[in-house]
């Protein structure tokens, strides 16, 4: 990403609010409103690292080549280990982590979480135990990577955790590929401390054709695609234009402000409830379909 200063023309463009997936704020003028949409996608990514999950610890994705390649033998599958009782490590408790740990409870697992920024009481509603990022990495038999990537979660998983997790753990990560050290991941699989991975987001996007994960039976890997459905999409493009209506329609800070030290230093009303951000999804989604029929 480059500096917007560094962009050529960049000296005629006057940024006063940018909605952006990650949140760089050092590249934009202290005064520039910048928003996100937060709560889109919960579900979905949720039921991918599920789903990613399932698929690893039952080797479904391992199975089908097998089956599809004329062989008909559950013998190449070996281990497999009844979920019931297993540990599950999240690291990152947020929306999505939380709604994953609901998810599992019907399959027995025991979860345990690492994020200092969570409130002990927010995991023991939820029946999960707070522990240290050394502790997880002891204890886990799977973990689902869920922190967002920031200067102090990059690599945050790295030859000194993998050193100390389960020989024999599964990863799921549908957060952001370099919260893990690539390098030493890929090591950890090849000694076979971790035994399989199920990826939706690597370290660099999209995948390089002589990566090392393609060559793995033992990698499942989706093409960032976890916060996908046609609801997921009208809902974060809705909330996008939303954020800017706040700001330049009326006059207020948006829904999802970011950065929220931007207050200090400009001047708009504060954010009230409206009735404009209780869209109707699925009469966008019908409209939607009725224009990819028409075309």
């Amino acid at each position: 990403m480059q500096e917007i200063s560094s962009v050529p023309g960049s000296e005629k463009i006057r940024l006063r609010f940018v909605i952006i997936a990650t949140l760089l704020f050092s590249y934009f003028s202290p005064k520039t409103k910048v928003a996100n949409a937060p709560d889109y996608g919960i579900d979905e990514v949720s039921n991918h690292a599920l789903a990613l999950l399932m698929d690893v610890a039952r080797k479904i994705t391992f199975a089908n080549k097998d089956v599809k390649q004329g062989k008909w033998d559950f013998k190449p599958l070996q281990p497999i280990y009844r979920l019931t009782g297993l540990t599950l490590g999240l690291v990152g408790f947020g929306n999505i982590a939380q709604r994953l740990s609901e998810k599992v409870v019907p399959l027995g697992l025991k979860v345990i979480a690492y994020d200092p920024y969570i409130p002990e009481e927010v995991a023991k509603s939820r029946n999960v135990t707070l522990v240290s990022l050394d502790e997880l990495c002891q204890h886990a038999d799977l973990i689902s990577v869920h922190a967002p990537l920031l200067p102090s979660t990059k690599g945050m998983i790295g030859k000194e955790q993998f050193q100390r997790m389960k020989k024999g753990v599964s990863i799921i990560n549908t957060s952001r590929g370099p919260v893990i050290d690539e390098e030493a991941f890929i090591q950890a699989l090849q000694e076979g401390i971790v035994a399989g991975a199920g990826l939706d987001v690597v370290d660099q996007e999209p995948i390089a054709s002589d990566h090392p994960f393609l060559s793995m039976d033992n990698v499942v890997l989706t093409p960032h695609s976890a916060w996908y459905s046609e609801e997921a999409a009208v809902e974060v493009r809705s909330k996008t234009a939303l954020g800017v209506v706040d700001v330049l329609v009326y006059g207020e800070y948006p829904k999802y402000l970011a950065n929220r030290q931007v207050m200090e230093k400009t001047e708009l009303q504060s954010h009230l409830p409206h009735e404009r951000y209780n869209f109707d999804r699925d009469a966008i989604l019908q409209k939607m379909k009725a224009t990819k029929a028409a075309h």
